[in-house]
């Protein structure tokens, strides 16, 4: 049977913390299926400030966000699959 509890918690997650960060934000894939992924933060209008290629083994990120003005930025996750993960991240300083 789809859509059950039980499937909901094998499904891949995107956890961002702290969540407003200053100088950095640590960035974490859950659940992921040993799948190769992309990372991208973005700004509001689609511009790209990081981009990494993922191992599936890599599923922890920090990232020192000097080079992030103050705003609203978004964590993208893209993997071989299709799947598409977003997250609104929020800088402070």
């Amino acid at each position: 049977m789809s859509g059950t509890l039980a499937d909901a918690s094998i499904v891949p997650a995107i956890i961002v913390k702290p969540n407003p960060a200053n100088e950095q934000v640590e960035i974490i894939l859950e659940n992921n299926k040993e799948k190769a992924y992309v990372l991208r933060i973005t700004d509001l209008e689609g511009r790209i400030k990081f981009h990494f290629n993922k191992a599936a083994s890599e599923l922890k990120t920090i990232i020192n966000t000097y080079e992030l003005s103050p705003g609203i930025y978004f964590v993208l996750v893209d993997d071989s699959n299709g799947l598409q993960l977003s997250k609104k991240l929020i800088i402070l300083r």
